[in-house]
């Protein structure tokens, strides 16, 4: 019979809560939050989000990219071929990802992104990846001049490796900010 788990001893095994790691790519640390839960009530979910600072861009020479202690803004680049109907880029994040607790696996059910956008600057879409399975395609979407949180369900899905590709259109010389980026993960028979 399988160990049940409860919040406190999830987080001894843990060391903790929050807990920090390393981000995948080494520029930013991540974090998990452990949601309140009364003694002897076990964990279902956990909220994970990477810093802005790691975000990833998928080509560079489009743009110019400033890392801060608060995020990263990321401006069309002033060498990037000027076209009428826009520039387009990918933007990726790493989301730490738990696997399972007593060998029961946890799904993936939401995701965020905290970002704001100029008026030249459009957020067009937003895509789910499990290591090289593309899970859900969030297209067609038009958030421009925007500074929110944005948020994503999925149907739930047994996750193995997050990541969360932003796609964006310049039309001008425009710019993104982005803060931080997440997802919710449960585990209710944990």
């Amino acid at each position: 019979m399988a160990e049940k788990v409860n919040r406190r001893s999830f987080l001894q095994r843990l060391g903790g809560a929050p807990i920090i790691a390393p981000a995948a790519v080494g520029l930013a640390a991540s974090a998990v939050w452990v949601p309140e839960a009364q003694a002897g009530q076990e964990v279902d979910r956990l909220f994970f989000f990477t810093h802005g600072t790691s975000v990833q861009v998928q080509s560079p020479q489009l743009a110019s990219v400033a890392r801060y202690g608060w995020g990263t803004v990321v401006s069309q680049a002033p060498s990037a071929d000027p076209d009428p109907l826009g520039v387009d880029n990918w933007f990726h994040f790493a989301i730490p990802t738990p696997r399972s607790v007593n060998e029961i696996p946890f799904t993936c059910n939401r995701i965020w992104l905290d970002a704001k956008v100029d008026q030249f600057t459009v957020i067009n879409r937003v895509h789910v990846w499990d290591t090289a399975n593309q899970i859900k395609q969030f297209n067609d979407l038009s958030y421009v001049g925007r500074d929110q949180w944005y948020q994503f369900d999925v149907q739930p899905f047994t996750v193995v490796a997050l990541g969360v590709s932003v796609g964006v259109k310049w039309i001008g010389l425009g710019q993104v900010l982005f803060r931080n980026a997440g997802a919710w993960f449960e585990c209710p028979q944990c």
